[in-house]
């Protein structure tokens, strides 16, 4: 008895390991109904698959491996939970990771808490990075508060995780961390702060982002500058003064900062704002055509058409774009015929095709 029961048992891991075999074959061409056939008889197979899928592969590092074990796992998703728990408590720094992954692709919400106490009593980053990654995934608002100090660690993946993670959470508490991650050291975490600012698309961050247009590139580093080099308080009662000095002070700090050069700096800094501007701006706009802070928006952004600067002018005519109102129409047709950088040019050109 013992020998038949074993023998059934050896042919069916025997079968299983064929079936994942095919099932992690590239899905494509004549391969994909090999593979689609072969995912939906594991998911028949039930616990026998399960088992064979996390003694024997769920330290996988092969990504189609993964697809192969998440389809499965998603069709099997109340008797896989208890598989996936067992190895988030692995040895196996690979197994853990594979089955926090999998948790955020089932959007699991039941593991939210499970997830929060392992991140606060993990200590190696690449798995906490895979645990704010899911709890990004899951999309329960409430764990942005946890993933806020993160961008703040040393470690620069973990920065861009968590960003990526908040961007998908839409927390509204998770505005201003963003807008400080906008000032990063490194650039991807720079730009995917915008990126995860423009998914979450409220009115706080239209808000934030007029703020932080308005103020000047020295108030945040040549400003530095001037108390560095003792200015007495009494002129920061008169901002003409305070300008001045701040410029001569940043160019005494930074040799060469000749005011062409100042201003092309402040110009850069305030790009990304009125990037941020035109993708949020318009889509509070379609429901809200008189909200103050969408004119507002727009009066600012139609002001940069002046500006000394093309980039701030060419990104603020592709910002116009997208209002949909036969006045920014006609303003962009008229302000095109006096443009003459090659650059704002095919902006206006590009806008005025979007308009028609």
């Amino acid at each position: 008895m013992i020998q038949v029961l074993l023998s059934i048992f050896l042919v069916t891991n025997a079968n299983v390991e064929k079936l994942f075999e095919k099932a992690s074959k590239w899905r494509v061409r004549e391969a994909i109904s090999e593979v689609d056939s072969a995912r939906k008889e594991l998911v028949k197979l039930g616990d026998v698959s399960l088992e064979y899928i996390f003694t024997q592969k769920i330290k996988t590092t092969s990504t189609l491996e993964y697809r192969a074990i998440r389809y499965v796992v998603k069709h099997l998703r109340e008797k896989s939970r208890p598989y996936i728990y067992k190895g988030l408590h692995s040895d196996n720094d690979t197994i853990r990771i594979n089955c926090i992954r999998l948790l955020g692709d089932l959007k699991d919400t039941m593991s939210l808490d499970t997830l929060i106490a392992l991140l606060k009593s993990e200590k190696k980053k690449k798995v906490k990075r895979a645990i704010i990654a899911a709890l990004g995934d899951i999309g329960v608002k409430r764990a942005a508060t946890e993933i806020i100090p993160y961008l703040k660690d040393k470690d620069m993946r973990m920065r861009l995780v968590a960003c990526v993670a908040l961007g998908k959470l839409k927390n509204p508490e998770s505005v201003e961390p963003l807008f400080d991650a906008m000032e990063d050291k490194s650039y991807l975490v720079r730009s995917t702060a915008l990126w995860a600012l423009e998914k979450i698309g409220n009115e706080e961050v239209l808000e934030g982002a007029l703020k932080r247009l308005k103020k000047r590139f020295w108030e945040n580093y040549v400003g530095q500058a001037v108390n560095t080099a003792g200015a007495g308080l009494e002129i920061l009662g008169n901002p003409d003064i305070v300008g001045i000095a701040a410029i001569e002070a940043g160019r005494a700090s930074l040799p060469g900062l000749t005011q062409k050069k100042f201003d092309e700096l402040m110009c850069w800094k305030r790009i990304k704002y009125i990037r941020l501007i035109g993708r949020v701006a318009p889509s509070i706009y379609e429901k809200h055509p008189d909200d103050t802070l969408v004119i507002l928006a727009r009066k600012r952004l139609i002001k940069l058409l002046d500006s000394p600067c093309y980039l701030a002018r060419g990104y603020a005519v592709r910002a116009l774009s997208k209002f949909k109102d036969d006045r920014i129409k006609r303003l962009l047709e008229s302000k095109s015929l006096t443009e003459t950088n090659l650059f704002v040019r095919s902006q206006y050109e590009e806008a005025l095709q979007q308009q028609d």
